[in-house]
């Protein structure tokens, strides 16, 4: 498996933890910090990227319903 399938896989899975466990600015700051500290990935990276799984997420629910 190449890397590109691997960051697809990637997407969708983290897009269906958060749409599992919903999304909390409680549990996102402490949940990136934590995840930030244990990957050593930046948590204005780390915050980025959920930025744009969120967006996708919100476009997803908004596209359902038209």
């Amino acid at each position: 498996m190449d890397s590109k399938r691997q960051g697809e896989i990637a997407l969708v899975l983290i897009k269906a933890l958060v749409e599992h466990k919903g999304v909390t600015p409680k549990r996102y700051k402490d949940l990136v910090g934590k995840i930030s500290t244990s990957i050593g990935i930046s948590v204005e990276e780390l915050k980025s990227f959920g930025e744009l799984v969120m967006h996708e997420i919100v476009e997803e629910c908004f596209a359902e319903a038209k």
